[in-house]
């Protein structure tokens, strides 16, 4: 509660505004399984990085035509049958909005969201 406190006198500007919201301050620790064909040596930093990603993911499935495309090139092998390996991180509180936006448009789960992450970036 302590630590809550502190942040939060950082983070408020001098008229006691926030400057980032609470949930960006918010880590989560959470299992996150990622295909075997994924290496990864760091994977609460890597994966935190590939999430970057998620703005631009949330715009294309808000786009009807952007979304077909994108799930034609990608849904088919993230539905498949894909061994997968358990990776156990803490999220940046940043990312959550990104992806429980995309789980109510989606109805992805937070793995096949973080896979979308690094398939996409692999192909831009």
């Amino acid at each position: 509660m302590i630590v809550a406190i502190t942040l939060r006198k950082i983070y408020e500007n001098t008229k006691g505004e926030p400057i980032i919201s609470e949930s960006e301050l918010s880590f989560k620790r959470t299992t996150i399984y990622l295909p075997t064909d994924i290496f990864l040596t760091q994977p609460t930093f890597e994966i935190n990085q590939r999430l970057r990603y998620l703005p631009t993911l949330l715009q294309i499935v808000k786009d009807q035509g952007q979304y077909i495309r994108f799930y034609k090139s990608h849904f088919f092998r993230l539905k498949g049958q894909v061994t997968t390996k358990p990776c156990q991180i803490i999220i940046e509180g940043k990312h959550w909005a990104y992806i429980n936006d995309i789980q109510k448009l989606t109805g992805l789960n937070n793995s096949q969201i973080a896979t979308l992450c690094f398939w996409s970036i692999k192909n831009c």
